[in-house]
């Protein structure tokens, strides 16, 4: 069994959880992962009470009949291709139906302000885009702050859906998001404000530093640092989505809650995001580079340059339509392979999670 961080005393043992105390609390911990209690309690009847109710709930959830699984990564993702696979129409409609209106909006609003001014690359003359940076700033403000968490409810909410063997449908999946969307957006604001804090001081001291080695030297190694652990924290936050969807907790709790089921599955995490970001990225590059030899072989004058915007505008709506899928059908089957795993969660609670 690993340390149990804060631990002054063993009440119980089971098969999923300790109960115990700590110097102020009454606490529960996961003996396989060890560390800080996953749940407290204050050192009051009611407290007790309430943790004797939670290590039972976990004890049951244990031994009860129907629990997920626990599946390795190789398992997770052939599960995660069939799952995508067997539901592609109804996600690719989901994904589509913001995905197509808002890539049109923003190539209105790009051909509407976009400024096509003559550049030199080697010894040829071209015509590249000018495109002003609040029309960058806008889009991606529309993007991050209703596209993505819109999407990333429906899309977890029709995943779940089919896991449980119900045939998920746009009603069904934006019925639940456009309640939760604003949970899953400050969820998900707050996760990158923790993946981003990390950079900051490496950019604090490029911008403030002189010119000398050593100054340049340290920023690149502050930013590197601040990077890997940003990237670390993006990793460990990455369930806080699902969280806020499945179990409808929301804010910093949801971070904690992901932080604790990722713990001890970092690895296994990491390899599968890596793996579908990988086949999304390389889809998505294939796309527009096939859609831009197609149309690149000519001279371009101004109006050949925006029918290029809109080429790539268009493969990339109907591209990110097909694959961005896959990346949430592995995210909640990694969610829910750390909630069997240390909570031992079943179809029957599952089901009645989402319908709630």
């Amino acid at each position: 069994m690993r340390p149990l961080n804060g631990a002054t005393m063993i009440d119980y043992r089971g098969q999923r959880s300790i109960l115990g105390r700590t110097s102020d609390r009454y606490a529960i911990w996961d003996p396989t992962v060890g560390g800080p209690p996953i749940r407290q309690f204050p050192l009051t009847a009611e407290g007790w009470a309430a943790a004797w109710r939670g290590f039972r709930e976990l004890e049951a959830a244990a031994v009860e009949p129907g629990a997920i699984p626990a599946l390795g990564l190789g398992r997770l993702l052939s599960l995660s291709f069939s799952v995508y696979g067997r539901n592609l129409s109804v996600l690719a409609r989901i994904c589509g139906i913001v995905i197509v209106p808002y890539y049109a909006l923003s190539l209105a609003l790009i051909l509407a302000t976009v400024r096509v001014v003559p550049d030199r690359v080697g010894a040829e003359n071209v015509l590249t885009p000018n495109i002003p940076w609040w029309v960058d700033l806008v889009n991606n403000a529309v993007l991050y702050a209703l596209v993505v968490p819109l999407l990333t409810a429906a899309v977890v909410t029709a995943v779940v859906r089919a896991m449980l063997g119900r045939r998920p449908t746009l009603r069904t999946a934006y019925g639940r998001a456009l309640r939760l969307a604003p949970s899953v957006l400050w969820a998900s604001f707050l996760a990158a404000l923790a993946a981003a804090l990390p950079v900051l001081p490496g950019v604090a001291v490029a911008a403030s530093a002189d010119r000398s080695s050593v100054a340049i030297g340290l920023a690149v190694a502050l930013i590197t640092l601040g990077v890997m652990a940003g990237f670390f924290l993006a990793v460990r936050f990455v369930f806080a989505t699902p969280i806020v969807v499945v179990e409808a907790t929301r804010g910093v709790e949801a971070l904690r809650r992901s932080w604790w089921l990722v713990r001890g599955l970092t690895g296994k995490v990491l390899g599968g995001l890596a793996v579908t970001l990988l086949i999304v990225f390389v889809v998505l590059f294939v796309g527009v580079t096939f859609a831009l030899t197609a149309v690149l072989f000519t001279d371009l004058t101004e109006s050949a340059v925006r029918f290029v915007l809109v080429v790539i505008g268009a493969v990339s709506a109907l591209t990110l339509s097909l694959m961005a899928p896959l990346v949430n059908v592995l995210i909640v089957l990694l969610y829910l392979d750390a909630r069997g795993r240390k909570e031992g969660l079943t179809l029957g609670s599952l089901g009645g999670s989402i319908e709630g």
